[in-house]
């Protein structure tokens, strides 16, 4: 069987700007001829870049020397690299460097998977700085820390287990939903635990770590026993973002989400965004037998509304939220849904508009949320399987490597619902507003709220948010008749990086805070001035709430 040793020799002892991981793969594999594919790299995810590796970067010896590689990409964000020469069957030995990139405050926001210095030691996801074996089989792989040109104290893990040796049998490509962490680590459990669950930081973030910790301990088997599910790993990984930047990213059996000190997050809705990342373990769309489809490939309506569902739901039942506190957080996702300005894009268009600002990226969220909640009605109504025994067998065949893409969960819902339910799914697609039942939580959770229309004000900052991403941003095209004008934003502001996410202004009577820059250019004095409004527009678009029947 192949066999992969991966050697990791982080270098912290310098100046932050000289850190680096050394990476030495030692791979035991059967002959590989001239011109085929014997490493692959990704490139990017979204607007992050990973190393960037070149064929120079990368020297690669068998028993008879060194073996020259030569790369073609095969698309934009991935690279191959192929053999000049045969390869004979036994040891081969790859080296390369891992250097991090250099982000600043106007750093764009994307998935954490680069490779950045963290309080005083290094994080990346596995894809962001290692190279991937074209293998795709199971192999016995062995991850190895060589701590010596590091400070005293220095701790490393990995999503599959911490210390300086770490054994696991997987396909090559389960590396790249790894995530890696060496440096003066702070975690939940204290101490290298050697056990299955654990929270990790570098920087202490602005939120007590160690609470969340223990809440996401308690959690997780609940969920785990949910889904069927008797692997208890589970790794969560805490990172500080120099750029604005709070997102976050599924992994192999954990996570990984960023803080910045730019904008705080709050406690409430950093537990309800760990909740939802805990989710993505289980329950994801995958592909046809045939290999993926355009829709599968747009697959974020599935794995980020399914996530939705059950972040709310599954706590409500494990008795972790009140009814109370289980209704307001739908009532914020409904209204985000209908509120939405960019609620008319389709399905097969969010992926290119997802990171370039506006509301897109909220799209998959609360279009997923409403499309599982209605259909957890539908199939309740029909005396039909439930939700949850659907997304069960979506999981198993999941778990068992079958094919679990769009064309088996259509196939499904057809058993359940006739052909209906296709119908419901391609209107979703092309942004048809989904309209609830008012009695949809009463025949679903058996909860005695009804769902009653109250037209709200449509989302609306009063000028052009890509203002706000511009190299130098500044107010500009200012609506004179927005609530943002009538609180005292003026054309020209210059716009400083402490304002606070959509995600967060998105969420029903919450207001939108700037911190702008006005005068001194030129002349005069220059004042800081913080300003504050509701980043609503002043006509009501239709839109539903839940209230005690």
């Amino acid at each position: 069987m192949p066999s992969l040793k991966l050697l990791l020799k982080p270098s912290l002892m310098g100046e932050t700007t000289e850190h680096a991981i050394y990476v030495r793969m030692t791979l035991e594999i059967p002959m590989i001829k001239k011109d085929e594919i014997v490493l692959q790299h990704i490139l990017s995810r979204g607007p992050v870049k990973t190393m960037q590796y070149t064929s120079d970067d990368i020297q690669i010896k068998d028993p008879f020397g060194t073996v020259p590689v030569y790369s073609r990409d095969p698309t934009r964000n991935r690279r191959n690299f192929f053999l000049e020469r045969d390869l004979v069957p036994g040891q081969l030995t790859i080296e390369y460097k891992a250097v991090p990139w250099n982000p600043t405050e106007a750093s764009p926001c994307g998935p954490q998977i680069a490779l950045e210095r963290d309080g005083g030691g290094l994080t990346a996801a596995g894809m962001g700085f290692i190279l991937q074996p074209a293998v795709d089989t199971s192999m016995d792989v062995s991850i190895e820390w060589d701590l010596t040109s590091t400070p005293p104290g220095t701790r490393a893990v990995c999503t599959l287990g911490e210390g300086l040796s770490v054994f696991a049998k997987i396909k090559p490509a389960t590396l790249d939903e790894c995530f890696f962490a060496v440096g003066p680590l702070h975690s939940y459990l204290q101490g290298e635990t050697g056990g299955d669950f654990g929270i990790y930081w570098l920087e202490n973030p602005p939120f007590d770590a160690v609470a969340l910790g223990r809440r996401m301990e308690l959690l997780f088997p609940k969920m785990s026993t949910f889904f069927n599910d008797e692997n208890t790993l589970y790794r969560i990984f805490i990172r500080r973002n120099v750029q604005k930047c709070v997102s976050g990213r599924g992994l192999h059996r954990g996570f990984v989400f960023a803080w910045t000190s730019i904008v705080p997050r709050d406690e409430d809705e950093t537990e309800e965004f760990l909740t939802h990342e805990t989710v993505h373990n289980w329950p994801r769309l995958g592909f046809s037998a045939g290999g993926p489809t355009p829709e599968e490939l747009a697959d974020g309506w599935f794995n980020e509304g399914i996530a939705e569902y059950y972040s709310l739901f599954l706590p409500f039942r494990f008795g972790i939220f009140s009814e109370q506190e289980l209704i307001r957080r739908l009532n914020i996702r409904i209204s985000g849904y209908y509120t939405n300005p960019d609620r008319g894009v389709k399905n097969k268009d969010v992926q290119d508009l997802f990171w370039k600002g506006g509301h897109v990226n909220r799209i998959p969220y609360q279009r997923g949320f409403m499309y599982f909640m209605n259909l957890a009605y539908q199939l309740k109504k029909a005396n039909a399987r439930s939700l949850d025994e659907l997304i069960l067998q979506m999981v198993g065949l999941r778990n068992q490597e079958k094919p679990h893409g769009i064309a088996v969960w259509l196939s499904l819902l057809e058993r359940e619902l006739g052909p209906g339910a296709l119908t419901e799914y391609h209107s979703m697609s092309d942004a048809v507003p989904i309209i609830l039942s008012p009695d949809c939580l009463r025949v679903v959770e058996n909860l005695n709220w009804t769902l009653q229309r109250q037209d709200q004000e449509e989302f609306y900052l009063g000028f052009p948010e890509d203002s706000l991403y511009t190299e130098s941003p500044v107010v500009k095209e200012l609506d004179p008749n927005s609530r943002a004008a009538a609180a005292g934003l003026q054309e020209g502001d210059r716009i400083t990086p402490q304002h606070s996410f959509f995600v967060v202004a998105e969420r029903w009577g919450n207001e939108f805070s700037l911190l702008v820059k006005r005068g001194s250019q030129g002349g005069g004095r220059e004042e800081l001035k913080t300003i504050s409004w509701l980043p609503r527009s002043w006509e009501k678009v239709e839109s539903y709430q839940f209230f005690k029947a």
